[in-house]
């Protein structure tokens, strides 16, 4: 991996999660838009409103990571370009299993970026994309970074920002 692949990745985690939202925003929708006058239509007019607030959340962040992309001044480009070797201070991946009634269907990986600035950043990543091979280019533009999710890890990044 290369920094032109990793930013694409950064690309396309921002996309999905922005996909998501733009489906969670059309889902409250036609929820919010429940009669607000009639009192048993109450509660589907609250639980609307709520989908629209988390997609709007979810639109809003990635609108802005795209386009930091797109101007080459997302953080953690500007740290590979500057060369600040402690901008990442934590990366690892995070498995998620989808179970349906007790059945497991699925499992994804996701790789969970901590920044100095305790920033957490969580990449959705396809099939294609190894997180073992984004978590090696990490490293080597990142040395000082720790790797995988340890008790250990987790009392020094705790410790770290404590300070």
């Amino acid at each position: 991996m290369n920094y032109f692949e990793f930013k694409s990745v950064l690309k396309k985690s921002s996309v999905k999660i922005l996909i998501i939202g733009i489906v969670i925003f059309f889902i409250g929708l036609p929820i919010a838009g429940a009669n607000f006058y009639d009192e048993s239509k109450m509660s589907y007019w609250i639980f609307g409103l709520l989908f629209i607030g988390l997609s709007l959340f979810m639109i809003i962040k990635p609108i802005r990571d795209l386009s930091s992309l797109k101007s080459d001044s997302h953080p953690i480009l500007n740290a590979i370009k500057t060369g600040d070797k402690n901008f990442i201070v934590w990366i690892y991946i995070k498995e998620i299993i989808s179970n349906v009634e007790g059945v497991k269907v699925g499992k994804s990986n996701n790789v969970v970026i901590v920044t100095k600035m305790n920033k957490t950043m969580e990449l959705v990543i396809n099939r294609r994309t190894s997180p073992d091979e984004l978590i090696n280019y990490v490293k080597s533009e990142f040395p000082n970074a720790l790797v995988g999710f340890t008790n250990e890890n987790s009392e020094k990044v705790k410790a770290l920002f404590k300070k």
